[in-house]
């Protein structure tokens, strides 16, 4: 896939790798618009990145995402990237339980993996008719292994690894290519409170590019190569070991 005159959607992407994402693109000379929910982080972003395109946009509200997709083929019709980047995470005990769980798990499956299948759903259309285009999802490696203090968020990214291990199947006769991306801690508003080393989203999104353009589907950042090897040779092992060293938790 090359990185240069694409025209390039990226949810949650006025901030932390979504933003980071639309930099380097923007430098690439691609076309680019983001959404997110956050108002005031789009007008940031718009100062800071002025060639970029701007959409306010909650991915979990259907009357949000239709006007999303209405906005997009008015304004940027040969949308031929599409990145599914926005989430949410909350560490959660089911034994000491606090009074808006419930409320937490549906922003984080409806957020990280109903909102992509979604979003999917009503833009591959879109990217069909392209010459050549690509479905990014932003996953994790927790995909792979589960951290016992983000089950919520470690299930959605497992069911979006395996939604993305389905549209390239699927995919597989077209010219949409589907691409994930599963990286180890990034230094972002979302990780703050993990007390362990992170890797920028810099370089984070400089190792994204790297592997677009190699043609890798699967794109494993940081220590993720070692977690996906002992995920597959010693599964329970590594379970254990992942979540007895869990990092604290800052609050």
């Amino acid at each position: 896939m090359k990185t240069s005159g694409n025209t390039v959607l990226i949810t949650g992407g006025a901030s932390g790798i979504g933003l980071a994402l639309a930099k380097d693109f923007l430098a690439r000379k691609n076309s680019v618009v983001i959404c997110d929910l956050r108002a005031e982080k789009l007008a940031l972003a718009k100062k800071a990145l002025p060639g970029i395109g701007t959409v306010r946009c909650d991915v979990t509200s259907p009357r949000d995402r239709e006007k999303l997709l209405k906005t997009v083929q008015k304004d940027f019709p040969k949308l031929n990237i599409f990145v599914n980047n926005a989430a949410v995470v909350f560490w959660h005990n089911f034994l000491a339980p606090r009074s808006d769980l419930a409320q937490r798990i549906l922003l984080e499956v409806n957020t990280n993996l109903l909102g992509p299948i979604e979003l999917t759903r009503m833009f591959l259309p879109q990217l069909l008719k392209r010459e050549s285009s690509c479905l990014v999802n932003i996953s994790s490696g927790l995909a792979y292994l589960p951290l016992a203090l983000e089950p919520v968020y470690c299930a959605t990214k497992a069911g979006l690894h395996s939604f993305s291990q389905s549209m390239r199947y699927q995919l597989k006769d077209t010219r949409v290519e589907v691409v994930e991306v599963l990286s180890s801690w990034v230094n972002t508003d979302m990780a703050r409170n993990v007390d362990t080393p992170k890797m920028s989203a810099d370089r984070m999104v400089t190792e994204f590019m790297r592997g677009l353009e190699a043609g890798r589907e699967e794109i494993r950042i940081g220590q993720i190569d070692r977690l996906y090897f002992w995920s597959r040779l010693a599964p329970h092992w590594m379970l254990k070991r992942l979540n007895d060293n869990t990092p604290p938790h800052k609050g």
